[in-house]
């Protein structure tokens, strides 16, 4: 049985994490490997079709004859075409050293900017009026089954169709596939593919394996899929969990032409009844073993394995998911919706003492003899207790590797920072997503242990050790107000300036369909979810929500998200820059660069002024509330709920006494702390003293 893996096309995102057998330079669309299926390397041919010299130049050629007024264009554009040599070089240069790991972000983020302007100058001659991006190649909408299908076969709607007329289409009639397998989410390019096969081989078999992905698994929507008939004219089944071990089973399945309703983890369309096909799902089984590390191996990009003393070749780096058995082990976060991807009760989480460090060590020394000097450990989270462990067990078998994890903050964490350093860790990634406390409890984040102390203690303590710390956060969670994302980015200013180590990145909260939050939506003031599509035909994960008290203004946080993360972690990017600071970030971590960041490399603003930053959303800039949080708060009061109650009552004069009896009654505030928080509002001139003879003891 001739078989065929289709990886996805679009943004140079999949080269660098490199999560197909894709190359960064590929000549033939078409690779045979032997004892495997063969590989439509789509994405490797684009880009290094794209990125040719000879290409280049010709584009250039194509740029100046194709433009009447020259003062419309660009700068870079004209640059271009007067020094075509030059710019054709520094973006194959560009091309090429993209791929070194540990390069400092502003030689990254200079390649990124050279790459970017060649896919505007490709966009603006070839793109139909469609944005190419180096992210995520030609932005365009795969929401809808329904839409892919109408449209992934009509030029004016699908971008890349002419490359794949080109490209492809030979290549897949003179191969003449019997299994199809697409990997990667569902786009107009991998559609395309499909229906050309269906179109030219009516018996051929299609299946989307869709792994690789934590947050568009297609067993979260499942529920949605079941019903999608527009997508089952062109598939014949979705593999759902379990993808590689599933996937083998279906393979001898179909050479032995057995039933597929016995095949686990698969949703298919049965259309051996005679009457009208109907779509299936059979049950969640798990046929691998799951306590075996999975590594996903990065090829070499066209680079030599060991590059010299100052140099890291993508080779040497792996991502591992060292407990494949186990999950998250909070998986109460109210806006996750990752865990959904692991049925339960298949992937339930052991207790800590009991994940199976051994076999994670056997296997990363197994991985360091053959030249690995670096892995990324991709798994959601890991304790405190098993990082311990896996540290402990790598230094004591003499182990080299440096690397990266994800866990959550714990209080045991900060007296582990010397501990893990010496077992080779050097970035430890902790979700924090906010700074105001009102929000993490409506997120249901973290338990009663959790301070803004206990972060920034963890930080110091993992700066002492040399390891760095990042933050992911998010803002626009329904119901935060201005004030709570302005004590987050106080907070993060805080941080930045104080601690060499310390890093972060800011998200936009987006409502997933596979959240706890979905599923009761209305009781976190959300007025009103709305799909992109017809749920019948959803292929994302994201809903488009919106909160009648405090509205979800995305323009107006995109421009916060831009200036936060601009000034805060890249004050010398360029504001006309192409790359924005969140692509920037993104692509550092995809690339794994920010594993080999040194802490003298960062740069602490020297102010950040958060007068212009968290307006309202619902006002005009001249309505600006005034700024009532700190980071001085949160160190002082320990509360379980906000303060609003108290600020309205301060905006009168009230006596210290009064004020203090207010403060007091607020849940786990005591004497002490209250009189401490009052003296910070009084110093720092939030609450300002009253002269009338009345509220003299108020001064």
């Amino acid at each position: 049985m001739r078989e065929l893996n289709v990886g996805s096309l679009g943004g140079l995102h999949y080269e660098l994490y490199d999560l197909s057998p894709s190359r960064k330079c590929v000549t033939e669309i078409l690779q045979r490997v032997k004892n495997a299926p063969a590989f439509l390397d789509l994405n490797g041919v684009f880009w290094t079709q794209l990125l040719d010299p000879g290409h280049l130049r010709q584009l250039v050629r194509e740029l100046s004859e194709a433009v009447s007024d020259w003062n419309e264009l660009p700068d870079s554009f004209r640059a271009a075409i007067q020094y075509p040599e030059a710019f054709s070089k520094r973006v194959w240069e560009a091309g090429e050293r993209i791929f070194r790991q540990n390069q400092p972000e502003r030689e990254f983020f200079g390649c990124l900017e050279t790459l970017a302007v060649a896919c505007q100058i490709y966009a603006f001659l070839h793109g139909n009026g469609f944005e190419l991006t180096v992210q995520e190649g030609y932005l365009l909408d795969s929401h809808s089954s329904l839409w892919l299908v109408q449209n992934c076969l009509v030029e004016s709607r699908n971008p890349y169709l002419p490359f794949l007329k080109k490209n492809a289409w030979p290549a897949l009639l003179e191969y003449q596939p019997e299994c199809v397998w697409l990997n990667g989410r569902l786009t107009l390019a991998n559609m395309a593919v499909s229906r050309f096969l269906r179109l030219h081989f009516p018996e051929i078999k299609i299946f989307w394996v869709n792994e690789g992905s934590e947050y568009y698994a297609a067993n979260k929507i499942t529920q949605y899929l079941r019903f999608n008939e527009p997508l089952f004219e062109v598939l014949d089944g979705i593999v759902l969990f379990d993808c590689s071990e599933t996937r083998r089973r279906l393979s001898g399945c179909l050479k032995r032409g057995g039933d597929w309703g016995e095949i686990p983890n698969f949703l298919y369309i049965d259309r051996s009844s005679g009457g009208e096909p109907e779509i299936r799902q059979t049950a969640y089984q798990h046929l691998s073993f799951p306590r075996i590390p999975e590594v996903i191996r990065r090829t070499e990009c066209g680079a030599e394995k060991n590059l010299g003393d100052d140099e890291v070749s993508p080779a040497e780096l792996v991502n591992v998911r060292l407990f494949p058995g186990e999950t998250c082990f909070w998986r109460k976060c109210a806006f996750c919706g990752i865990n959904s991807k692991y049925p339960q009760p298949l992937c339930a989480t052991s207790r800590e003492e009991l994940w199976p460090v051994d076999s994670a060590v056997d296997c990363l020394i197994e991985l360091e003899k053959t030249g690995i000097r670096y892995f990324w450990a991709i798994d959601e989270a890991i304790p405190a207790e098993t990082l311990s462990a896996l540290a402990e067990c790598l230094q004591l078998r003499g182990s080299g590797l440096q690397w990266q994890a994800r866990s959550r903050f714990s209080p045991k964490l900060p007296a582990l920072a010397g501990q893990l350093a010496a077992g080779g860790l050097r970035e430890l990634r902790l979700g924090l997503e906010s700074a105001s406390l009102r929000v993490l409890e409506r997120m249901n984040k973290f338990g009663p242990e959790f301070s803004l102390t206990l972060v920034e203690n963890t930080v110091a303590a993992f700066e002492r050790a040399g390891i760095r710390v990042h933050c992911p956060m998010i803002i626009g969670f329904p119901m935060e107000t201005a004030a709570d994302r302005r004590q987050t980015y106080e907070f993060l200013a805080y941080l930045r300036r104080k601690y060499r180590n310390f890093s972060f990145n800011l998200n936009i909260f987006a409502l997933d369909v596979s959240s706890p939050m979905f599923a009761d939506w209305d009781s976190y003031g959300i007025s009103s979810i709305a799909f992109p599509c017809a749920p019948r035909y959803f292929l994302g994960n994201l809903v488009r929500w919106n909160c009648a008290e405090e509205p979800f203004v995305e323009t107006a946080l995109r421009e916060e998200q831009e200036r936060v993360m601009r000034e805060l972690l890249y004050p010398w990017l360029p504001k006309d820059a192409l790359i924005s600071p969140h692509v920037l970030y993104r692509l550092l971590e995809t690339t794994r660069n920010t594993l080999f960041r040194s802490m003298g490399e960062q740069e602490p603003p020297d102010q950040f002024c958060l007068s212009d930053y968290a307006v309202p959303l619902d006002v005009p800039k001249e309505s600006r509330v005034r700024k009532y949080y700190s980071l001085k708060f949160q160190t002082c009061l320990a509360l379980s709920q906000g303060l609003e109650n108290f600020f309205s009552f301060a905006a009168g004069p009230h006596t210290r006494k009064e004020l203090l009896r207010v403060l007091e009654s607020q849940n786990r505030v005591t004497s002490a702390s209250a009189e401490k928080f009052l003296t910070v509002l009084l110093e720092s001139g939030i609450l300002e003293p009253v002269a009338t003879a009345k509220e003299r003891d108020f001064a």
